[in-house]
């Protein structure tokens, strides 16, 4: 019978033993297993793997992985016999001794950093660092650090150096951070500057993993305060703190939001648009699901081109992160948890300026036709596309409805028309029932949903955002959802 052998990661997750300090190995590492399977199809593999009681999400999209053929690899699957032999009883992900720098490293193309904030859902909630660093490793042309602020009381928070070897992966601490407080921008540049002076590169691609809450900003952190949502800017990572940031130290070139929910907001790019060039992100709710089988190869991207085009880069993200998803929904694997293609988007920030003019524009048009309009308004806000439990809406779509309105037409149709420049692309645009999607959000609660107002709004329009001081958006929220007088 015609077998044939391929190198499978399998998971060994165990809790119950933690590391008190980074100069110990943990004493029940990840493990690489050889896993022979008969040739019947990319979606047929042995499905042995033991899993902590924690981990359930984890381990149903770790099963939905190895169903569909599709598992994040630690250098590449072997291709012959000879490396499997080799392979035989070698640990598979290995954490390696505490090991700082002492030496500046020479530069490389690029730097991918991955910022965990997995502080949170006091440790229930999903920590990124295992699946990320098998699927993407420091290579020729790219340095590999993830900064991981994990929900514990005995293990210090580290950033990792990922390196892959031909049978395992490795990660080495190079810097103990204690007790790191991803919600504070001082951590994020401190990520950033660490990852500058010892690892230097012509280019970084940020990853932003953690909650996220549009206007809000992302990346809360429950050992430092946080333990529900909430409209306190204290609890968040927020668009002025991450400009703060990442303008200290010059930027960055690409930055995604690799699960935070929401982040497709124009608040958030426009205040992020001087310090980078590519900003992705979900416009609806999100997860680390969305990028499981497309980090791997949107590093690939990088490290067989690495001189490409900053938004060339940008579409064929969207256009990897559209395919595995594709294949997933198509196999059926993760039905329970998607049905469909994520919002995300990729956004040109060069050409938010123009947009930002063509809204302002529009909602001065709005604002013209209070009260009078205002029931009419309210009702096209509540037939298009919306997020954040009814928070945010469409802004492509709600100009698009606006059109039907000879006063706002023009300015409707001049914000259509900026998306053109803005976009770089979707992943998907659909969002039943309500139709197609631009891409970007603005804060506007339906009707429904007004009582939002009555809870976020004061807060929404005292968050200091400069998408509210350029244009006159937030007027034009005040007028038509705040308190209303009788004329």
């Amino acid at each position: 019978m015609n077998w044939i052998a391929r190198l499978e990661h399998v998971f060994f997750l165990n809790r119950s033993t933690k590391r008190s300090n980074l100069d110990a190995h943990p004493s029940q590492p990840m493990r690489l297993a050889l896993v022979r399977r008969r040739p019947m199809g990319r979606h047929t593999c042995n499905r042995a793997m033991t899993l902590s009681r924690s981990c359930c999400l984890f381990a149903c999209m770790l099963l939905a992985s190895m169903l569909a053929g599709q598992m994040v690899q630690a250098t590449a699957y072997a291709q012959d016999e000879d490396l499997i032999s080799a392979c035989e009883g070698v640990e598979g992900f290995v954490r390696l001794p505490l090991a700082a720098p002492s030496a500046r490293q020479s530069p490389k193309k690029w730097n991918i950093l991955l910022y965990a904030a997995a502080d949170i859902e006091q440790g229930q909630g999903f920590n990124p660092l295992e699946p990320f660093a098998y699927s993407v490793g420091s290579s020729t042309n790219t340095n590999v650090l993830i900064l991981e602020d994990q929900y514990s009381w005995t293990e210090n928070d580290v950033i990792w150096l990922v390196e892959h070897q031909p049978c395992s992966v490795h990660i080495t601490p190079v810097l103990d951070l204690g007790e790191a407080k991803t919600d504070e921008p001082q951590t994020l540049e401190q990520f950033l500057r660490f990852a500058q002076e010892w690892f230097p590169s012509e280019r970084t691609l940020l990853f932003m993993y953690g909650h996220g809450g549009a206007w809000r900003g992302a990346c809360s952190d429950e050992s430092n305060g946080q333990t529900d949502w909430s409209f306190d800017a204290e609890n968040w990572l927020t668009p002025v703190e991450m400009e703060t940031a990442l303008e200290a130290v010059g930027g960055v070139d690409a930055l995604m939001f690799s699960a935070p929910c929401t982040m497709s907001s124009l608040e958030v790019a426009y205040e992020l648009r001087d310090v980078t060039k590519l900003y992705v992100a979900d416009e609806d709710f999100s997860g680390y699901i969305s990028w499981w089988n497309a980090v791997g190869q949107i590093a690939e991207l990088l490290e067989t081109d690495p001189d490409q085009d900053i938004y060339a880069f940008g579409a064929a993200t969207i256009d990897t992160i559209r395919e595995t998803m594709q294949d997933a929904l198509d196999a059926g694997y993760w039905s329970h948890l998607i049905t469909r293609l994520p919002n995300i988007t990729a956004i040109r920030t060069s050409s938010l300026g123009e947009l930002a003019t063509a809204v302002d524009a529009f909602a001065e048009g709005m604002l013209s036709l209070l009260p009078a309009m205002r029931e009419e308004l309210l009702d096209m806000r509540g037939h298009v596309p919306q997020f954040a439990m009814g928070e945010q809406v469409d802004v492509y779509a709600f100009a698009e409805a606006c059109q039907r309105i000879p006063e706002l037409s023009e300015a409707a149709g001049a914000v259509m028309q900026e998306f053109d420049r803005v976009v770089i692309g979707q992943v998907g645009r659909e969002v039943p029932p309500y139709g197609a999607t631009g891409g970007l959000s603005l804060y506007f609660p339906t009707p429904y949903f007004a009582r939002l107002f009555e809870q976020s709004g004061e807060a929404y329009l005292n968050y200091d955002l400069c998408f509210l001081t350029d244009t006159r958006w937030d007027e034009m929220i005040e007028a038509i959802l705040g308190p209303q007088t009788t004329p």
